[in-house]
């Protein structure tokens, strides 16, 4: 789902879609955040990842997900992954390359990159118990 991230980019496939999340947004603070409030309020909630002249819409719910990509024209992807197994695989993503998107921010000076390993950490494990054990 989520590439290593190297230099502010990281590449996006999920299902047929692929798309490139640049760091104009905080990918992984934003994706843990909507999953957490996803699972805690039983809502469907969305992160829109910027692409740099483009954008798409990342819209998570309970059995169906969504991107909604809008490059030339506005493009649909049904994404066939439940709420649980779309979070496992963006929990092991993160995890995988934790280093990398601690230093997600790098342009920014006064970001400490070991406060934002650690930010990252509490957001998994609050995604981990909202989920009430279902993830690993």
């Amino acid at each position: 789902m989520f590439s290593k991230p190297v230099y502010g980019w990281s590449r996006v496939e999920i299902g047929e879609f692929c798309g490139e999340a640049s760091y104009l947004t905080d990918v992984p603070f934003d994706i843990l955040s909507a999953l957490i409030a996803h699972f805690e309020y039983n809502i469907a909630t969305g992160v829109l990842f910027d692409e740099e002249g483009s954008d798409f819409v990342f819209m998570v719910d309970k059995c169906k997900s969504y991107i909604l990509s809008d490059r030339d024209e506005l493009r649909i992807y049904e994404i066939h992954k439940d709420d649980y197994e779309i979070a496992e695989e963006i929990i092991n993503d993160i995890e995988e390359y934790i280093d990398g998107w601690a230093g997600w921010l790098s342009y920014d000076h006064d970001i400490c990159v070991e406060s934002r390993k650690t930010e990252i950490q509490k957001l998994i494990n609050e995604l981990r118990n909202v989920t009430k054990g279902a993830l690993k």
